[in-house]
């Protein structure tokens, strides 16, 4: 099993972590939920996009799939401020460890503090 990612301030590779777990693991989002995670424990703006339009699928009982995220995210006219719809499929690529990402969850949330 990979070891968690070394932690600066704003880490945004812990950020696409969170997200990207969510693509391969739609129950990650509740993880996530219940460790206290809100939108703006995101410093990268494009992933606070992303993290509301993934609860409001979490919120609707849909999965965070990136199809849904796309289209959710066209709906709400934010598809452009997450990166476009490229960049949700280079995030959905990238597979992190799901097995850690409540503790990168808990990382973002300590360190919106900082």
């Amino acid at each position: 099993m990979a070891a968690p990612l070394a932690i600066t301030d704003h880490d945004p590779d812990i950020e696409r972590a969170v997200l990207g777990a969510f693509f391969y693991e739609s129950s990650c989002v509740r993880e996530v939920i219940v460790e206290g995670v809100r939108p703006e424990h995101f410093h990268v703006e494009r992933h606070r996009v992303i993290f509301k339009a993934c609860h409001k699928l979490h919120v609707a009982g849909k999965p965070c799939d990136e199809r849904l995220v796309i289209n959710q995210l066209s709906e709400d006219g934010e598809l452009e401020s997450a990166g476009g719809a490229d960049d949700i499929w280079l995030l959905a690529n990238q597979l992190p460890d799901v097995a850690h990402t409540k503790y990168y969850a808990a990382r973002v949330r300590e360190r919106a503090a900082h």
